[in-house]
């Protein structure tokens, strides 16, 4: 089994492959320079469109190839590779539905049918999924907050923003009221902003920069992993996004800032496990009070963190290569 690791441009891709590099050594292909650079310490790295990626791929006599993302097309690296086996590994499984077109999107998204294998973190996308090549093996951003002790760390007074973009981000309805919250409460107020922000909604990175220059105490932050992010801060604030749910790892207060652009109930599972804030509302002083009472809804958070996921024990990299190299043996050759 001959492994290659096919990345999409974006940090948030990455992640998935640092823990299975914990366990499988292989090169990484990626179309995007920014996200090669990250990984040319571990690994053998090869940036490229994605035609000519895959005819990389074939070149070295890749067989198995596992992607994070649903725009790469299974039977067009096929088309290339007729022997390849394509294995799509998530890099976070949100409750979004639809896209920013409202049209049926993510765990919905037809290119799902297409993988040779699904290895899936969550209950929820198991559950959902309608290709029935597919294994539970859990979620591998969980690996790396274990292995690198970052639910440990003690955080600072920091409140993280990570907002979603398109119609699920809160920006536009909430920016102002959530800078003058922070100001009053006194807490650092870093965003990290979505990476397809600066490709799809250029007017909102603008807003935010300006935001960033006006108030001291606002700062904007791009990082490889969002999870090294979290570590440092205190709370978050949340909405339809993976991120939300990743938080819960670190078991600290969350605040969701809901807004009509969230108009879909099934989207919104995770608002259950902290105070849900309306345009209009006070979020200083809900705010303050999570600040205050930090440990209360921990209950909440862990249930339905257990809930979600399967098996966070810290191995899920090693499982989602144990389950490839088992589906390889018996059924690919």
């Amino acid at each position: 089994m001959n492994v290659g690791y096919l990345i999409e441009d974006g940090y948030q891709h990455a992640f998935p492959v640092r823990a299975l590099l914990r366990v499988r050594k292989a090169p990484v292909f990626t179309t995007g320079a920014q996200i090669a650079a990250r990984f040319r310490d571990q690994t053998d790295v090869i940036v490229a469109p994605f035609p000519k990626l895959v005819e990389l791929m074939k070149a070295r006599a890749i067989d198995v190839v596992f992607t994070t993302s649903q725009n790469f097309d299974p039977d067009a690296i096929r088309k290339t590779i007729p022997t390849a086996r394509v294995v799509h590994i998530g890099h976070g499984e949100s409750d979004k539905t639809h896209g920013p077109s409202n049209e049926r999107r993510f765990v919905y998204d037809q290119n799902n049918r297409r993988f040779d294998l699904m290895l899936i973190a969550s209950h929820e996308h198991d559950r959902l999924s309608v290709n029935p090549n597919r294994e539970l093996v859990g979620y591998l951003r969980h690996d790396l907050v274990v292995a690198n002790g970052l639910h440990e760390r003690i955080p600072d007074p920091w409140i993280l923003w990570a907002p979603a973009y398109g119609q699920h981000s809160a920006i536009e309805p909430w920016l102002d009221a959530v800078v003058d919250a922070t100001a009053r409460l006194e807490r650092r107020l870093v965003i990290h902003l979505h990476p397809f922000s600066a490709r799809l909604e250029p007017h909102v990175v603008r807003r935010v920069q300006a935001v960033v220059l006006a108030s001291p105490h606002v700062r904007l932050a791009r990082v490889l992993d969002l999870a090294e992010l979290m570590a440092r801060c205190e709370l978050m604030l949340g909405d339809v996004s993976s991120a939300s749910w990743d938080w819960l790892m670190f078991d600290r207060p969350i605040v969701f800032l809901d807004h009509p652009g969230l108009d879909k109930p099934e989207e919104k599972r995770v608002f259950s496990v902290g105070p849900v804030v309306s345009p209009g509302d006070d979020v200083t002083a809900v705010l303050a009070a999570e600040l205050a009472a930090p440990t209360t809804r921990s209950s909440d958070r862990t249930t339905a963190l257990a809930d979600r996921y399967f098996s966070l024990d810290g191995h899920a990299a090693r499982r989602a290569i144990e389950a490839t190299e088992r589906w390889w043996s018996e059924r690919w050759q």
